[in-house]
């Protein structure tokens, strides 16, 4: 997401869990495009934009995210990520169970 829409937006959109609407989202750059509300126009459009993107440039867009993911987790393995959210979920547990409420099962 940071980059469709830059750290800050993402930091901002994955902390706040607000809604977006699609307007705001096409604004933003979280999607491409829009298509119609209208049941029957929509279906055509969809259609027309899956061959569109089978058909023209989608293996080589594959292999250039596929290509990109291994530069990214070259420079920082998917391991460090998961290291850095476990210890901040140890951490989080360590401070919770201290308030969590201890008492006789009924």
């Amino acid at each position: 997401m940071p980059r469709r829409v830059g750290p800050d937006l993402a930091h901002h959109l994955t902390t706040e869990c607000l809604p977006v609407g699609d307007v705001e989202a096409l604004s933003v750059g979280l999607v491409d495009q829009l298509l119609p509300r209208d049941s029957d126009c929509y279906d055509e459009q969809l259609r027309d934009l899956a061959e569109h993107l089978a058909g023209s440039g989608w293996a080589e867009a594959a292999n250039r995210k596929r290509r990109r993911r291994e530069l990214d987790e070259h420079a920082t393995p998917l391991g460090v990520y998961r290291a850095r959210e476990q210890a901040r979920m140890a951490s989080d547990f360590a401070r919770a169970e201290g308030s969590l409420v201890r008492g006789p099962c009924r």
